[in-house]
């Protein structure tokens, strides 16, 4: 088990954003290596076409595998991007409202204001 969440913890990387206080959990693709080095039969498993139909039997699954992993590291991706810009686009707003005179702030705080009616009253 320590094992499992060391493995785990090794995957979590600190990425500098407007959201550089959390942690991102970065999936891991694994490579084509890795893949035909859990796929291909040890040496001495048996003969060569015991050995082909081991590669045939294990190969999809590995890549249904990776295929997942993939597919779940371009959403994170998709879904990281989107959230840096968000922080950036808070950011720019808040300095220009900083920078902002007395006068635009006012009119800026105006604008956001929303017209409250009594629901009582028709």
């Amino acid at each position: 088990m320590l094992l499992a969440t060391s493995r785990l913890s090794l995957r979590r990387v600190l990425i500098l954003t407007p959201f550089s206080h959390q942690l991102l959990a970065l999936p891991k693709v694994k490579s084509l290596q890795e893949i035909m080095a859990a796929v291909v039969p040890k040496v001495g498993e048996g003969d060569r076409k015991q050995e082909i139909e081991a590669i045939l039997q294990r190969l999809p699954a590995h890549c249904d595998a990776v295929r997942r992993a993939s597919l779940q590291a371009r959403r994170a991706a998709r879904y990281y991007r989107s959230r840096y810009r968000r922080g950036m686009e808070a950011q720019k707003r808040l300095s220009a409202l900083r920078e902002a005179s007395d006068e635009e702030l006012h009119r800026w705080a105006i604008g956001k204001c929303i017209a409250v009616r009594d629901p009582l009253r028709p």
